[in-house]
């Protein structure tokens, strides 16, 4: 059996690149709310439902809230932000795995702005194991994750402010 990918998705694919550029286009504040509520809506339901609830994920996307209402500091959350990050690397269901990744890393793009095309990856590979299983091929699952990304552009979209004035500060290392 072959190793199983951790994400999903080609950086270099013009539904990536796509992505990118509407990413330098907004703000950090914009971009944490996106991925946190576009993680608790599309994948929070997979963790559910192979974990115990709460899970640190939880309290992750919990704490980035009472960050944006000025109700928990940078140094408050950067500890629950971690221990999201070790429950998922502790973590075997691929599923599960990946769930717990791209929530862990959504709930940082406040910190990280990049983060808001990096949880997109562990999205994909979330959504395509838990709806499709884990043995197709891998021409199969990069259509799926150019579709996933085409979704979470429209997503993004949706809610992005435009001629944001504050953008974040993006360099890209990919």
């Amino acid at each position: 059996m072959k190793k199983l990918r951790k994400m999903l998705g080609d950086v270099r694919s013009m539904e990536c690149e796509q992505m990118m550029r509407l990413i330098e286009t907004q703000s950090a504040m914009t971009l944490s709310r996106f991925a946190v509520f576009y993680v608790r809506e599309n994948v929070l339901p997979l963790l559910e439902s192979r974990t115990e609830a709460p899970t640190p994920c939880h309290a992750a996307l919990d704490a980035v809230q009472q960050h944006w209402e000025g109700q928990l500091a940078v140094a408050q959350l950067r500890p629950v932000l971690k221990s999201a990050r070790e429950y998922a690397a502790a973590l075997i269901d691929p599923v599960s795995l990946a769930a717990a990744r791209a929530i862990a890393t959504a709930a940082a793009v406040i910190l990280t702005p990049t983060n808001a095309l990096g949880f997109l990856f562990y999205l994909c590979a979330a959504r395509a194991y838990a709806l499709h299983g884990t043995d197709r091929d891998d021409v199969f699952y990069d259509r799926f994750a150019r579709d996933e990304f085409l979704r979470a552009q429209e997503a993004l979209l949706a809610v992005s402010v435009p001629d944001e004035p504050n953008k974040a500060r993006i360099q890209w290392t990919c």
